[in-house]
């Protein structure tokens, strides 16, 4: 859980330029960043999705090749099976037509009606010939018909799922050269600065775009959690009345507020004195003790908390609740609630 290195290069990003762009100019550029990546649809969950549409492709190629394959050999059985009837039917016209080449005597009645017998014999028989031999062509064709169906549906499909995987794999790519050396964390820094400058402004319009920013991160930051197999648990907090989102460390000695939220609340660093902590694990961190007027969490509230400033460890996290809150209270934890912290005051 140490901090990562801030990037440098999100100053960029954010149009923090030398000319100290207006709060307005970066509030818009905060917004383009939170609407690239972290609005919309989880990252995760669109991998998961687009693996999900390929191997449904793979399943449909596979079904309808086992379709084709099955009116394939149904066509061949249909067809050998006409041919055979073909064949008898021909056989019996070359009959017919050795005993026609014989033309009988004008004057043989009893000739000439036999004649005239297999005339019509042979037309009849020449016609189911020619039935049975279109019929044939029908099938043939109803099955070629059927191949480009499905070659042309393949070609559709793959067409799909391969602008579905791209459109994923450029947003993965993005967040990650945006994340590359710390620069998410540099942007959520920016907000929290947002956040104080704002208040300081007493610019409401500004700030409430940026409460609406941090609450947008925060509620990014509980989700992604929750789908994680070994997710934290983040909860939404009040430092005063400032919306805060703090991870549960039940671990933690300390609770752990980013520097710009105590600064955005009014809470000076100044007179801290360095302070040094334990977190889960028993690893120890380093920041400046500060004392928090108010803290409020799952409808409980502690005055003249102390705390430790530490700057957030990841996007829409402002810190960490720990045992200097946690040890007045009786508590419980259950994940599958929509309130997973319950708390009872110790007597």
């Amino acid at each position: 859980m140490t901090p990562r290195t801030l990037a440098a290069g999100l100053v960029l990003v954010l149009g923090l330029q030398a000319q100290a762009p207006s709060l307005t100019v970066r509030l818009a550029a905060a917004d383009a960043v939170v609407a690239a990546h972290y609005r919309g649809e989880p990252r995760e969950v669109a991998r998961a999705r687009s693996n999900s549409a390929i191997e449904a492709f793979n399943a449909r190629a596979k079904s309808a090749q086992a379709e084709l394959d099955a009116a394939k050999a149904a066509l061949d059985r249909d067809l050998a099976s006409a041919r055979q009837v073909q064949a008898s039917l021909r056989e019996q016209l070359k009959g017919l037509d050795a005993a026609l080449r014989k033309v009988p005597d004008g004057n043989d009645q009893e000739g000439n009606a036999r004649y005239q017998a297999r005339v019509v014999e042979r037309k009849h028989l020449g016609g189911k010939v020619n039935e049975l031999v279109g019929q044939e062509t029908l099938a043939v064709d109803g099955y070629n018909a059927q191949v480009r169906r499905v070659q042309e549906e393949q070609v559709r499909l793959r067409a799909e799922v391969r602008v579905g995987r791209e459109a994923v794999d450029r947003r993965v790519a993005a967040f990650e050269a945006f994340a590359r050396g710390g620069g998410d964390l540099a942007f959520f820094t920016e907000v929290n600065h947002l956040l104080v400058e704002a208040r300081k402004a007493g610019d409401a319009p500004a700030l409430a775009r940026v409460r609406a920013l941090r609450r947008e991160l925060g509620t990014w930051a509980m989700a992604s959690e929750a789908r994680s197999p070994h997710g934290l648990i983040v909860l939404e907090v009040r430092l005063g009345e400032e919306p805060v989102w703090l991870v549960l460390d039940t671990g933690a000695s300390d609770v752990v507020v980013a520097p710009e939220v105590l600064e955005a609340t009014g809470i000076s660093l100044a007179v801290g004195e360095d302070n040094t902590f334990v977190v889960v694990g028993g690893q120890r961190l380093r920041g400046r003790a500060v004392q928090l007027p108010r803290l409020s969490v799952a409808g409980q509230a502690q005055s003249d908390l102390p705390a430790t400033a530490v700057s957030p460890f990841q996007v829409g996290v402002d810190g960490l609740l720990g045992q200097a809150f946690l040890k007045g209270f009786v508590y419980t934890v259950d994940e599958r609630r929509a309130e997973k912290l319950a708390l009872v005051r110790k007597p």
